[in-house]
């Protein structure tokens, strides 16, 4: 991976967090909270990587492979990643929301109008919904779609 020019499985030169606006102190609950789930044998080993801007503000390598593996986390250990593209949509609508580009209580029909005239079950009967679905209820997996 490449950070602001570098090659992150070589040498990584932290930022100040502060220099692009972020807090070393909430920075900090990232080890914090990596630990804890390592100490609680939840996971194995832990390796972080923070940027803004491009920049790279924190990073740590914490645990091992696995719990039967007690190789060391390196930077550059590869992990399988499954249902990402749940939250890569997340951040991505997110970036458009601090953007200003919609807001939470927006229908989902605005960007959408394929999902207008929706129709639910109340006590077995197929009915109009009452309301239409919000960018919000997307969110928080509340939209009574499965």
């Amino acid at each position: 991976m490449t950070v602001q020019g570098l090659d992150v499985a070589e040498d990584l030169k932290l930022v100040k967090s502060e220099r692009v606006g972020m807090s070393s102190q909430r920075l900090a609950r990232v080890n914090r909270l990596a630990q804890h789930y390592i100490d609680e044998n939840r996971v194995s080993g832990i390796v972080t990587l923070i940027a803004r801007h491009g920049w790279p503000v924190q990073s740590s390598i914490l645990g091992q492979l696995a719990l039967d593996n007690d190789s060391p986390m390196r930077i550059d250990t590869l992990f399988r990643i499954y249902s990402m593209t749940k939250a890569m949509t997340a951040v991505g609508a997110l970036i458009l929301y601090e953007q200003g580009e919609f807001h939470l209580d927006d229908p989902v029909t605005k960007f959408v109008p394929e999902l207008s005239d929706m129709k639910v079950y109340e006590n077995g009967v197929l009915v109009n919904a009452r309301s239409p679905i919000t960018i919000h209820q997307l969110f928080i997996h509340m939209a009574g779609l499965s």
